[in-house]
């Protein structure tokens, strides 16, 4: 989750899979480029058994994947509810995610049952500055410059900004 800092580490950033964006979308043939688009349609078909992405399924798989920005955890998550609500029905409720992404294997650890415990558990790892911050940060809507985390957070937290902001991009919670 966050490097050790120890002599001879090596960090590795994975970022999210790559996924289309809804609004200038490929043909649905073409979509089996994006990572996101294949690890959903092998999840989907895990639990479906055949699925494919054609023309009338496309969009909403397009906008599952890159509502998710996706994260692979999330993905996995919403590909369990299809056959119940379809890939429609999915994208559709996405606005709220953390109650609709869950699931219950008993082999999971309890971390990674629901998204919302996910980021639960990272959360309660930070520092109180740094709980603090991630909170004030999720104010914006979208992306932000080190200026604009500034601006609205010098009168709320202690400390320098660009350190803490630099803590939450090593812990996975904010990303550059």
């Amino acid at each position: 989750r966050e490097p050790i800092r120890v002599p001879g580490e090596i960090v590795r950033r994975v970022s999210s899979l790559r996924a289309p964006d809804p609004g200038s979308l490929p043909p649905a043939g073409e979509l089996s480029r994006y990572d996101a688009i294949r690890l959903f349609r092998e999840r989907v078909r895990a639990v479906q058994g055949q699925f494919e992405i054609d023309e009338d399924n496309a969009r909403d798989v397009a906008q599952v994947c890159f509502r998710l920005d996706g994260m692979p955890l999330a993905l996995e998550l919403a590909a369990a509810r299809v056959p119940t609500l379809s890939v429609a029905g999915v994208a559709k409720n996405l606005d709220d995610r953390f109650e609709l992404l869950v699931d219950d294997p008993r082999t999971a650890l309890s971390r990674q049952r629901t998204l919302r415990a996910t980021v639960d558990w990272s959360f309660d790892l930070l520092s109180a500055p740094e709980q603090s911050l991630f909170l004030i940060l999720s104010l914006f809507n979208g992306s932000f410059d080190l200026e604009a985390a500034q601006s609205i957070a010098r009168s709320e937290i202690e400390g320098e900004i660009a350190i803490l902001l630099s803590r939450l991009v090593e812990r996975s919670m904010v990303t550059t």
